[in-house]
């Protein structure tokens, strides 16, 4: 009798008899490359194979996760996405996109969070969010800075600003390395940036965090109220990253895979990685993240949609 791919892996056929290839999505020098290298080592022994990570990066991450969604769904081309490329571009491309992200890619594991930061320059005479909003309307029109259209940052900032009528203008730069010596030289005074490039900032007395996206407050930034806290949003908004593999990933695959990753999240070096750059770790079941996934689609859906930013595809 001939079995088909899942039904051959649902009677435990030994995955991985081969190298596992493990697609980064981010250019060489993010750290979030480092990251994914350091998961590879607890990953292999887990797996019993080498894990091989390239990088196929561009297009906001678009290239690699197309690549992903087009390789041949057996388990061994597996790839790390984040909220830009699963839930924020698809929002923003509709059929433009390559690919389907709830069609064309399998969840594996939600891996971390990482909150974004409304920052006011040093020079801003304000201590806390509720001094930051006082000023902001008396100063109608206010810029403010991120690393890209469309980006979650950007997003943050108009919900902000809507919510709060505050009037702020978007600034739109072509990466952090671009905002950083802008607001560094007090030629824009706000920026919305990702914690792991705030922080330093904030430990330089270069800034003062005035808000954060996550749902609980942060006690690196005891100061900085959360974006639920502030009324803009009823929900955090996380910058988050996962691993998916091609649409239709046997389940036996997936699993194993899930196990994989979540002992990884565990291993001590990635653990140190991640309290370097100021990420939580999440892990948890396949259905739990495949849900996530649901459920962050609709959301930044609907933002974009709330402040037209289809036009910008």
């Amino acid at each position: 009798m001939t079995l088909t791919l899942p039904q051959a892996f649902a009677q435990g056929s030994e995955w991985p008899t081969q190298p596992v290839r493990f697609v980064i999505v981010f250019p060489p020098g993010a750290s979030i490359n480092a990251f994914a290298r350091l998961m590879a080592e607890p990953l292999s022994q887990f797996l019993g194979q080498t894990v091989v990570v390239e990088t196929k990066d561009g297009a906001g991450g678009m290239i690699g996760v197309t690549h992903i969604a087009r390789s041949r769904a057996d388990g061994y081309t597996i790839g790390m996405a984040h909220v830009g490329t699963l839930a924020v571009q698809p929002a923003v491309m509709g059929p433009k996109m390559p690919y389907q992200a709830l069609k064309d890619l399998t969840p594996i594991i939600h891996l971390t969070n990482q909150p974004n930061v409304l920052l006011v320059h040093e020079s801003v005479p304000v201590q806390n969010f509720d001094e930051f909003v006082a000023w902001a309307k008396k100063n109608p029109g206010t810029a403010y800075a991120t690393p890209g259209i469309a980006t979650s940052n950007h997003i943050t900032g108009e919900l902000v600003s809507s919510a709060l009528k505050l009037g702020l203008t978007h600034v739109p730069y072509r990466g952090v390395s671009q905002v950083l010596p802008d607001f560094m030289g007090n030629l824009i005074q706000l920026a919305i940036l990702n914690i792991a490039d705030a922080m330093p900032l904030v430990a330089d007395k270069r800034a003062r965090a005035v808000l954060v996206t996550s749902d609980s407050r942060l006690a690196e930034l005891p100061g900085a109220v959360t974006i639920v806290e502030s009324g803009a949003s009823p929900s955090p908004l996380n910058s988050w990253q996962g691993m998916f593999g091609p649409g239709n990933l046997p389940a036996a695959i997936v699993d194993k895979l899930n196990q994989g990753f979540n002992m990884a999240l565990k291993d001590d070096k990635v653990r140190k990685w991640m309290e370097t750059v100021h990420a939580t770790p999440v892990g948890g079941t396949v259905a739990d993240f495949r849900n996530y996934v649901v459920q962050e689609h609709e959301m930044w859906a609907q933002l974009v949609h709330r402040f037209d930013l289809e036009q910008l595809a």
